[in-house]
């Protein structure tokens, strides 16, 4: 639960609660499945004041065990040593917080936002900074595999990634990530909690060039409205 003019769209609809989905996503390619975030730090089931710190006076965590990305998972049978790749649009707490369970595997996530991780305090490090994990820095944009391509926008973070996934049913589907949070920013060109604003308008005209051109569709990640359309474990895209 948050108020949308303090975490999504700075100076408008500012004391308005919404609750918002923390989602991550399961990519499987047949040869590999890519885990793209990791959710909360499984600690706030417990004790969500430890687990996230002084962001809880503009977060308030409503979760419980079955939310747990282990738990999620599970569902499908998989357990972290069955993902072969893990990808982090960034290392904020409600995206990069179960990082430490997947140590058989990289994890993908751009140079400068590990970078700025380490060095900021604006960023929980019991979430991802552990030493058996095994990080790939990444710079600018990339192919992980013919069909799934990271795309680097900064802006809401010093190294904002979002993720381009080319599916044979349903087409292009565009990961944004915190890059475009909420379908405000994407539509009526509201601005987004960012770091850098010129930067997220930046990455936001990058965005909407590729979903253009790729004639697909955005994912938002913290959309109450769109994820009440989307479809979600058990059911999948195709």
């Amino acid at each position: 639960m948050i108020d949308k003019g303090i975490n999504l769209t700075p100076g408008y609809d500012l004391g308005t609660k919404i609750q918002i989905p923390v989602a991550a996503y399961l990519v499987d390619t047949e040869k590999k499945l890519i885990l793209i975030d990791t959710g909360f730090n499984p600690l706030v089931f417990e004790d969500p004041v430890a687990a996230i710190g002084e962001y809880i006076h503009r977060n308030t965590p409503q979760v419980t065990p079955a939310d747990h990305i282990l738990s999620r998972l599970r569902q499908l049978n998989l357990e972290p040593k069955d993902i072969d790749l893990v990808v982090c649009t960034h290392l904020h707490f409600d995206h990069a917080g179960g990082n430490q369970f997947f140590r058989n595997c990289e994890i993908i996530v751009q140079k400068s936002e590990i970078n700025c991780a380490r060095s900021t305090s604006d960023y929980l490090h019991h979430d991802w900074d552990h030493v058996d994990l095994t990080y790939r820095e990444i710079e600018g944009d990339w192919e992980i595999i013919p069909g799934v391509d990271l795309i680097s926008t900064p802006g809401h973070s010093a190294g904002h990634q979002s993720i381009l996934v080319r599916l044979p049913k349903t087409g292009s589907v565009l990961i944004t990530g915190d890059a475009i949070a909420h379908s405000d920013q994407w539509n009526k060109g509201l601005p987004g909690l960012a770091v850098d604003q010129d930067l997220f308008a930046v990455s936001r005209l990058k965005l909407k060039q590729i979903a253009e051109a790729e004639q697909g569709f955005a994912l938002f990640s913290h959309d109450p409205e769109q994820w009440s359309t989307l479809k979600y474990l058990p059911a999948y895209y195709e």
